[in-house]
C-alpha cells in the first residue's frame, strides 16, 4: 500500500477533528455539570496527545478501511463499533467498578465517545 498525500492529509485532518470534537463536547460536559475544571493539566500536551492520538485512530482505521469489501453504510457501522469498543466499552466496567467517578461523569463519557466514534468512523 503506497501512502498518498491525499491520505496523509486525511489522517491529520481527523487528528484536528479528534482534538475539536473532544474540546467541543468537554465543554458541553462543564456546562451541563458532568465534568469539572481542575486546571492541573499542561494544555500543550494535552492538545498534542489528542491529537496524535486522532492522527494514530486515523492510520489504523484507514487501513482497515480500506481492506474492508462492504458497502459504505456497513463499513461505516464496523468501523463504529471498532473505534466505540476500543474507546470506552473495553475500560468501561473497570470505570465502574473501581473508580469514585460520579453516574453523571460516567454517563457523560459513554456519549461523548459515541459521539466521536461517530464522527470519525464517517469520514
Amino acid at each position: 500500500m503506497i501512502i498518498s498525500v491525499r491520505f496523509i492529509m486525511k489522517c491529520l485532518g481527523i487528528g484536528l477533528l479528534y482534538v475539536f470534537s473532544s474540546l467541543f463536547l468537554s465543554s458541553i460536559g462543564v456546562a451541563v455539570g458532568a465534568l469539572s475544571i481542575n486546571g492541573s493539566g499542561d494544555a500543550i500536551s494535552i492538545f498534542t496527545l489528542l491529537f496524535i492520538g486522532g492522527v494514530l485512530i486515523a492510520l489504523t482505521i484507514g487501513a482497515l478501511s480500506s481492506m474492508l469489501e462492504v458497502s459504505r453504510g456497513q463499513r461505516i457501522l464496523i468501523l463504529f463499533l471498532i473505534l466505540y469498543m476500543f474507546s470506552y466499552l473495553i475500560g468501561a466496567p473497570e470505570v465502574a467498578l473501581f473508580t469514585t467517578y460520579t453516574s453523571s461523569f460516567q454517563v457523560f463519557i459513554l456519549i461523548e465517545q459515541l459521539i466521536i466514534s461517530l464522527i470519525i468512523a464517517n469520514n
